[in-house]
């Protein structure tokens, strides 16, 4: 019997960090997928003509009898998650088959089939292919063309291609699979929904969602009307369109599906059987993906008791469960409690499935996510570059899964600074969307948004833009203008309209990308308290001081409505605190930047660069409040974190070094703030191209610290230079600068800082 099967398969996470913010969210690719058909593994196929399936006559029943118990035991071992002791009897019944009947016989074309199935299991995907290969051609050369047993090896061969991401072949296969079908038992048979569900399977993977659809629902009525009898297959039917329906963003059209799925189920199973634990994770990753994590904690620790009940704490089902519920976790700032959960998965994975299995890439990479989180930056890199090496092993290095995997490991990169180490990583994921994937492919958009924050962050503004301006039309044509991943895309090209100045489109951007938010779900998340906060940045920056201080009440209001038990993100706080600190709220600056610190100290040691940001601006804060002393207290902490972590000669330390001399002066310390200004101006001029606004800022505090120090042949040099660069100096020497320049931290080094993002559109697996 052709059975749909909807399996929960482990979580992949996707984790995108900010190139200058490394913080990372991830996105739970929790759609559940329909495993492509396969004919019963451990029988002979009961839908070839009965001469066919019969051994010949020449064979001994002992022979006969021998096969049979090494098929069923190999089977009974397969179920239990014991694959190499199956794959030795299935080919010890292979071998005996052949020596008796001939290497093209069907009872030999069964066995390669058995042999094949447990080989896709194990993740050895080639010589499946080869052995389901050979299983087809034995059909082919044995029955009519049109023969329905030729549709099941159609699809089995299609889903080894499907692993590997060969879509093209598995397209090509399950329409000529249908075909078959279809001329077998008609146009409006019920036995055409699994070749319907396969195709819209595919159709989904590549983004021909329209397609998809419609063949889904085309399946959907054939099930309908075969419930009474096979209602457990109308169950995984809804499973799969609720898959679609919340990859499109309609949460409550696929709550309902998986609802009525996970009653069906339910009746006709029983609560405790693991089809339940199924449903009960499909449903849990639509709560999850609309926001209602503690809904979705429940259904995830349910089904987690089913399998660990039904499979026992070691199988690969159980590892399953455990990477969703260790995802939750992530997502409800938990690391530690994900890592340890994850940890656990990845040492089912391995001693279940092998080193070298996909599964167990994937669950190194899930461990990677969360280590790279807790800072483990090495430990995380390591566990990814054994994932990618595993994947291109089994999958091909043009596998859209590999792709996915060198994102994670760039983003690792991007979190640490080195995007030396990131963009070709990006580059290489990008090339193979590209080759892989249409033109609107919201997988293929995603890769856009990544190149487009390597080269953001490389100061190449005008190629990010276009690369966020076609993330966003692939997104739009795929999922429609109002899907809530438009929001995302709309947000970061926002941030980079503001680096570029261009305010009014920056405005737009990030309105938009707040009312999408808003009608999808998020009016009162985390997220929309940054959206908004940046938004009021734009305001600020256009002069309208009103409407960005109401975006910033809105945005406490609804954290604090959250409560202390959620706790903030400290690129948010931050966030919080540069607008207070733009609309002159310093109090409220004051409190947000020192949560910072407090929360930054708390994950790492205090050499960490995300130090200098805050420690920076509590100095500031104490300068426009004439408080010298404290400013002093923070400026020299931000000096000494700004020295370890980028180094004694980097323009950030530059800018520390700009700022505690400034404050030195106040104090009338001018011999210690001397050196300072020296220091500074000498690494920027070595650093940063003739002319740049730093070196200007630097010769005049020198000029205007030599002015007072009442020496004018140095005062003078430092005038003339200035006076060579265009800046207006009064003949003669220039007014005295009084308090002295601090170093003003630019638009786009702010936005880097508070621009940390959120996980969207993980390819589902």
């Amino acid at each position: 019997m052709k059975v749909l099967r909807s399996i929960g398969l482990p979580v992949a996470l996707l984790c995108l960090i900010n190139a200058a913010s490394p913080r990372l969210a991830c996105l739970l690719a929790q759609t559940p997928l329909t495993s492509p058909l396969q004919e019963d593994s451990s029988a002979v196929d009961s839908s070839s003509p009965a001469g066919l399936a019969k051994a010949s006559a020449s064979v001994s029943p002992q022979t006969v009898a021998r096969v049979r118990a090494l098929d069923a035991q190999a089977s009974q071992l397969k179920a239990r998650g014991k694959y190499d002791e199956a794959e030795s009897l299935y080919r010890q019944s292979l071998e005996l088959n052949e020596a008796s009947l001939g290497s093209d016989h069907p009872e030999v074309g069964a066995s390669l089939n058995n042999l094949a199935a447990l080989c896709e299991a194990k993740g050895a995907y080639d010589e499946a292919k080869r052995l389901f290969q050979r299983a087809l051609a034995i059909k082919e050369k044995r029955l009519p063309p049109g023969h329905p047993s030729l549709a099941i090896s159609l699809n089995n061969l299609a889903t080894v291609h499907f692993a590997q991401g060969n879509y093209g072949e598995v397209e090509a296969l399950y329409q000529r699979s249908l075909e078959i079908t279809e001329k077998s038992v008609g146009p409006d048979h019920q036995d055409l929904a699994p070749a319907l569900n396969n195709l819209a399977m595919l159709y989904r993977t590549i983004g021909r969602l329209d397609e998809s659809e419609n063949l889904f629902r085309r399946a959907l009525v054939f099930l309908e009307r075969s419930q009474d009898t096979n209602p457990v297959n109308l169950a995984r039917g809804l499973e799969n369109m609720a898959g679609l329906f919340r990859l499109q963003g309609k949460y409550l059209e696929a709550e309902q599906l998986c609802r009525r799925a996970l009653a069906i189920k339910e009746k006709h199973l029983g609560e405790s059987h693991p089809d339940v634990a199924t449903s009960l994770n499909s449903l849990a990753g639509v709560l999850y993906a609309s926001g209602r994590l503690p809904e979705a904690e429940l259904l995830y620790r349910r089904a987690l008791s089913i399998r660990e009940a039904t499979f026992g704490a070691n199988h690969i089902n159980t590892a399953t469960s455990l990477n969703n519920l260790a995802v939750l976790y992530l997502s409800q700032k938990k690391p530690v409690e994900a890592a340890s959960l994850f940890e656990r998965a990845l040492k089912i994975t391995q001693s279940a499935l092998g080193t070298a299995h996909p599964e167990t890439a994937r669950n190194l990479s899930n461990l990677a996510s969360v280590y790279c989180v807790l800072r483990k930056h090495g430990e995380a890199e390591s566990l990814w570059t054994q994932g990618i090496a595993i994947l291109e092993r089994a999958l091909g290095p043009e596998n859209l899964e590999v792709a996915g995997t060198l994102e994670q490991l760039a983003d690792c990169y991007q979190a640490q600074k080195r995007l030396d180490r990131a963009e070709p990583l990006v580059a290489r994921a990008l090339s193979i969307r590209e080759r892989k994937l249409a033109p609107t492919h919201f997988g293929l958009a995603a890769s856009y948004s990544r190149m487009a924050e390597i080269y953001q962050a490389g100061g190449k503004l005008s190629e990010s833009e276009e690369l966020y301006k076609k993330a966003l039309t692939a997104k739009e044509r795929s999922l429609g203008a109002a899907h809530q991943s438009i929001g995302p895309t709309l947000h970061f090209l926002g941030l980079l309209y503001l680096e570029q100045g261009k305010y009014d489109e920056a405005e737009r951007a990030l309105l938009r990308s707040v009312k999408i938010l808003e009608t999808t779900g998020g009016a009162d998340s985390e997220e929309i308290a940054t959206r908004l906060v940046h938004l009021g940045l734009a305001y600020a920056l256009q002069q309208k001081g009103s409407e960005s201080r109401n975006l910033l009440d809105r945005a406490l209001a609804i954290l604090e409505r959250r409560g202390e038990a959620r706790v903030w993100s400290d690129r948010l706080v931050e966030s919080l605190a540069d607008l207070s600190l733009r609309n002159g709220n310093h109090a409220k600056a004051r409190e947000l930047y020192l949560r910072v610190l407090e929360q930054r100290r708390a994950l790492s040691n205090e050499t960490q660069l995300d130090l200098v940001g805050p420690l920076n601006a509590l100095g500031s804060i104490h300068y426009s409040q004439n408080d010298y002393k404290m400013a002093e207290k923070y400026y020299r902490q931000a000096l000494e974190m700004a020295e370890k972590t980028t180094g004694a000669d980097h323009p950030d330390t530059a800018a520390c070094l700009t700022n505690l001399a400034t404050t030195l002066a106040m104090r009338q310390q001018l011999s210690s703030a001397e050196p300072l200004y020296r220091r500074a101006l000498a690494i920027w001029e070595k650093s940063l191209p003739q002319g740049d606004e730093r070196i200007r800022l630097a010769i005049e505090n020198l000029a205007a610290l030599y002015s007072r120090q009442g020496k004018p042949a140095q005062a003078s040099a430092f005038y003339e230079r200035l006076r060579g660069m265009g800046v207006q100096v009064a003949s003669g020497g220039a007014v005295d600068i009084g308090r002295g320049s601090l170093y003003t931290v630019p638009l786009r080094d702010l936005l880097k800082q508070s621009s940390g993002r959120k996980g969207f559109d993980a390819p589902p697996r």
